[in-house]
């Protein structure tokens, strides 16, 4: 399961990173709309923003818009949440707003692929640990070591007198 999770994982923080380089020149915005929720993603300006706005609807579905946007009609989201939806600035490019009916983080669109490459680079370092221990196992049978512990076993066949681990 977290091998399946790391593989996910690692196509959000690619396409991140290029949604990242995009938001510099275009606006994208994609949404899914439920008969009573609006859930958009929108990045520009560097900016990525996740909304969670109680709206209705009669046509629920996908829609996917980009354009390339005017720094004088579209502000930057950061600005949109604190001004327009009552949100709080944190630092550093970050933003939320938990006022009903709309709930919005914002951040550095920078910060996704860190935060999406966080699972691929744990299953990189376990892995990483399980190959380490297999080669110096494998070094030390051929040294007549035990595998475990690392004892001298050359004199006691069969198992380890210092840990019980079968040394054949």
């Amino acid at each position: 399961m977290f091998t399946l999770c790391s593989a996910a994982s690692l196509p959000l923080c690619v396409a991140a990173c290029v949604l990242w380089v995009r938001s510099w020149s275009r606006q994208e915005v994609i949404q899914y709309q439920t008969r009573t929720w609006l859930l958009p993603v929108e990045t520009r300006f560097g900016s990525t923003g996740f909304v969670l706005w109680k709206t209705p609807s009669e046509s629920p579905g996908f829609v996917h818009a980009t354009e390339a946007p005017n720094s004088r009609e579209w502000p930057p989201l950061i600005g949109l949440c604190v001004a327009l939806w009552g949100g709080n600035a944190v630092g550093d490019g970050f933003a939320y707003s938990s006022h009903a009916p709309l709930y919005a983080v914002i951040m550095p669109t920078r910060a996704v692929p860190l935060i999406a490459g966080m699972l691929p680079m744990v299953w990189v370092v376990c892995a990483t640990g399980k190959v380490l221990r297999h080669r110096r196992r494998q070094r030390r049978r051929g040294l007549g070591l035990c595998p475990g512990c690392g004892y001298d076993v050359r004199a006691s066949p069969g198992r380890c007198p210092e840990c019980g681990t079968p040394t054949k």
